[in-house]
């Protein structure tokens, strides 16, 4: 069995000296090789929220289907509802909030190399793209809004599913009581903490992708409001 071929790996492009010496003209073939390293870098992002999207979608499905069709104790059905089903909804949402923040950060910078592409060249409205954007804030809230509440769902109905299986696998009476009471607020507890967690990270992330890596200074003058 003969292993796959493998892709050469992407050379990055050749900076050849132009025949005046122009150090213009050096700066531009950088700024337009980042530009598209960057462009590169946010397709990939994108891409990949989209696959780990499907995978937990998926992943939780076939778990959530196996616990409602009864066929296990409910005791170790009530304790794979309670801690795996939201342990994995919360890791499928923090890997697609890392790749949310890279696509973020990837088109915050690429703004700011828009910019300066533009100031070289002497023509403002050369390469617009990702700067008109942010200008417009032209930003689809609600698709992500939609995926990460539909997450967050699945996790609490696998909360709800585990304090159930676990009160039917209690005897009847003051230890079913206590005990459902108990675990029901150990998982409200543990759901709003990270819900107000993730929330507070996606609209850090939203608002200014750029604050952990660069100084407002370091933006161009038109573009640091719209990152903040």
């Amino acid at each position: 069995m003969t292993n796959p071929p493998i892709d050469p790996p992407i050379e990055p492009p050749t900076l050849v000296p132009p025949p005046d010496g122009d150090p213009t003209q050096h700066a531009l073939t950088a700024l337009l090789a980042e530009h598209a390293s960057l462009r590169q870098e946010s397709v990939q992002a994108i891409a990949n929220r989209i696959a780990v999207m499907n995978f937990t979608f998926g992943a939780l499905a076939v778990v959530i289907a196996a616990l409602l069709a009864g066929q296990v104790d409910h005791t170790i059905a009530g304790l794979i509802a309670l801690l795996f089903v939201p342990q994995m909804a919360k890791a499928g949402l923090l890997i697609w909030l890392g790749e949310y923040h890279r696509s973020m950060r990837a088109g915050a910078w690429l703004a700011r190399v828009e910019a300066q592409v533009n100031r070289l060249i002497g023509e403002p409205n050369t390469l617009t793209w990702e700067s008109s954007l942010i200008a417009r804030s032209s930003h689809m809230d609600f698709p992500y809004v939609a995926t990460a509440a539909f997450i967050l769902g699945a996790g609490y109905l696998g909360s709800l599913l585990g304090v159930f299986d676990v009160a039917l696998a209690l005897a009847p009476g003051p230890a079913r009581i206590g005990g459902s009471a108990a675990l029901l607020v150990y998982a409200i507890g543990i759901e709003t903490i990270f819900a107000r967690f993730f929330w507070r990270r996606w609209r850090d992330t939203r608002l200014n992708p750029l604050a952990a890596h660069i100084l407002p200074e370091q933006l161009p003058d038109d573009r640091t409001e719209a990152a903040r």
